[in-house]
């Protein structure tokens, strides 16, 4: 099975272009999995316990539970509204994933690994997370939320981190536990290298609202540690039930994060796993951070932008487009929306709009709607561009995938302008058939591999050949003649070009 993951986002605030684009591109490595007939289970959630959400009930004047179900109700409607479709929507509230937190580390506590100490450390509220000497700011300041941190020496039981440091450190050179891009490998490593592993606090004794371990009331669990074990707890016979019927199989194959939370994810997380005799997960992807013109988002600057102002401006599937495409997958990069109206023109109204609508209204003028049958059409270089889309996935390199599907549209339009419908109609009707027939297939081919990307305009273009993605054998893209003798209508613009 494929299990994909997101981190689960913490319901302080609503949710925002950063967890927007996390999830989306979460949704399109998932869509594909599928498509190809892949048993796939794609998991996301929310993250509701620890101080910082106390807090914020309490400015609110509501009661932490209710709080966070107005939430983690935003997150949910946020992401439904974005179209995407997780098999499953963990809370970190749920009963059953509470009762396997407990279960989780009762077992770690028997076993060993977990010890009552002291824990002392500059702590930052905003992150909830203890922060170590490189990740201390100037005057003791919070490098993100560049607020002062606070030093805290409180009782806690700490997890023997230190214990799997080795262990760790051989899994990430061997890359059983691969972490990509290389650069953010390069970072744990080096990180390891030069501060070591130390054993990490994994419960509070004054924070009231979280998980109670329970063999010792007084505490509740770290809220770090709560919400990492969702990918476990999601799996379990025992956890949570989703909407989908469905429930993963750990490990994961593919989890998705942003940099801000790379040492959890890739020191805490794996230690947790094999103290649990575990399997490790495959791949964790980690992604940057988004600026708007050169600066950090902020409310107080007016730069941000939302992921309802980017469907408001450009509806769902071009917001789907953009935000996956609007920087190389896993750097950091600079949104504004002179530049996504910029790619919106370039990439979906000239490139793919153009093209599906010149095939669909010559096929109309030419052949009265419908395709030429009977006439062999090349299909070897759509089974090249397919597995090269196959190899890039399996790399979890999306900018690649994009690329191609924009080169793809390139050469088309291109084989346009040098074949010359217009001309054949008029010259040479057989030849016209060829040309025809040949970019029906692959209008064809190219709304099916968009499909994980822009999965409405997929839907219309295969409703005018009478199929639909889920109809469609990803298998023989390349390998058949998916529109021969086929009718299809005229084809409404699917993304009209934004006026400068």
């Amino acid at each position: 099975m494929s299990y994909i993951t997101t981190p689960i986002y913490y319901v302080n605030g609503d949710p925002h272009i950063g967890s927007a684009y996390t999830t989306l591109v979460a949704d399109v490595f998932a869509r594909y999995s599928k498509y190809k007939g892949e048993d796939t289970f794609f998991l996301t959630g929310t993250d509701e316990h620890g101080a910082k959400i106390a807090e914020a009930a309490a400015k609110a004047g509501k009661e932490p539970q209710a709080f966070t179900d107005e939430i983690s109700a935003k997150f949910f409607a946020a992401w439904k509204e974005l179209n995407i479709q997780p098999d499953g929507f963990i809370r970190t509230t749920n009963p059953k994933h509470k009762a396997y937190v407990q279960k989780f580390l009762q077992d770690l506590y028997d076993k060993g690994h977990i010890y009552k100490g002291e824990y002392k450390g500059w702590y930052c509220t905003g992150c909830e997370e203890f922060k170590t000497e490189t990740q201390i700011g100037e005057n003791n300041t919070c490098p993100i939320h560049l607020t002062p941190l606070n030093e805290v020496a409180e009782e806690a039981y700490l997890f023997k981190l230190s214990a799997f440091e080795t262990q760790i450190k051989e899994a990430l050179n061997a890359d059983t536990f691969k972490v990509s891009p290389s650069s953010r490998k390069n970072e744990v490593l080096g990180f390891i290298e030069h501060e070591g592993l130390r054993d990490v606090a994994i419960s509070r004794k004054n924070v009231a609202w979280g998980v109670p371990l329970p063999w010792d009331e007084s505490h509740t669990v770290y809220v770090w540690v709560d919400a990492l074990l969702n990918y476990l707890s999601a799996a379990d016979v025992n956890g949570p039930e989703f909407k989908s019927g469905k429930r993963p199989e750990f490990p994961p194959t593919l989890q998705i994060i942003g940099k801000d939370i790379l040492r959890f994810h890739a020191l805490i997380w794996p230690a947790i796993i094999l103290a649990a005799d575990l399997p490790l997960p495959k791949e964790l992807f980690v992604h940057g951070y988004f600026t708007s013109g050169g600066q950090k988002m902020s409310k107080s600057l007016g730069n941000v932008i939302t992921p309802g102002e980017l469907i408001g401006r450009y509806g769902v599937d071009a917001t789907r487009w953009l935000l996956a495409t609007a920087v190389p997958f896993g750097a950091d990069g600079d949104l504004t929306l002179d530049r996504l109206d910029e790619r919106f023109n370039s990439d979906l109204a000239n490139n793919f709009g153009n093209l599906f609508s010149r095939v669909a209204s010559m096929i109309l003028r030419y052949r009265e709607g419908r395709v030429p049958d009977g006439i062999e059409v090349p299909l070897l270089h759509i089974e090249k561009t397919r597995d090269f889309l196959d190899a890039a996935y399996e790399s979890a390199d999306l900018t690649k995938v994009t690329d191609t599907l924009r080169l793809h549209a390139d050469n088309f339009n291109k084989y346009i302008e040098d074949e010359k419908p217009w001309a054949l109609a008029k010259t040479d009707q057989k030849k016209l058939d060829e040309v025809l027939a040949n970019l029906a297939e692959n209008v064809f081919v190219l709304a099916c591999f968009l499909a994980p990307f822009l999965p409405e305009a997929t839907d219309k273009i295969l409703a005018g050949f009478g199929t639909s993605v889920s109809q469609v054998d990803y298998a023989t893209l390349g390998k058949a003649n998916h529109t021969a003798g086929k009718t299809i209508p005229p084809l409404e613009p699917l993304f009209p070009r934004l006026a400068a």
